[in-house]
C-alpha cells in the first residue's frame, strides 16, 4: 500500500522537479518518486558494494561451499 508524504520545497528545487516532471510527461509526484526509486536503487547496490568489499573472500567460500554440497549428492 501506497504512503501519502508531503513535501515543502524551496523554490530553486520545486522548479527543477517541476521541469523534470515536464521531460517526462507526467506529474511533479511522478518524477519524485521515479527520483527517489533512482536514489534507493543506487543506495541499495553501494550498501551490496560495501558488503562485497567487506568480505573479499566471500565468492571463494561460496564456490568451495557449493564444491562440497555437490560431492556430498554424488
Amino acid at each position: 500500500m501506497a504512503e501519502r508524504l508531503e513535501l515543502e520545497l524551496d523554490p530553486p528545487t520545486a522548479s527543477w522537479l517541476r521541469g523534470e516532471a515536464e521531460r517526462a510527461g507526467g506529474s511533479m509526484s511522478a518524477a519524485a518518486l521515479a527520483k527517489l526509486r533512482d536514489l534507493a536503487l543506487r543506495d541499495a547496490v553501494d550498501a551490496v558494494a560495501r558488503w562485497h568489499d567487506a568480505h573479499p573472500d566471500y565468492l571463494d567460500h561460496m564456490v568451495e561451499e557449493t564444491e562440497r554440497a555437490l560431492a556430498e549428492l554424488s
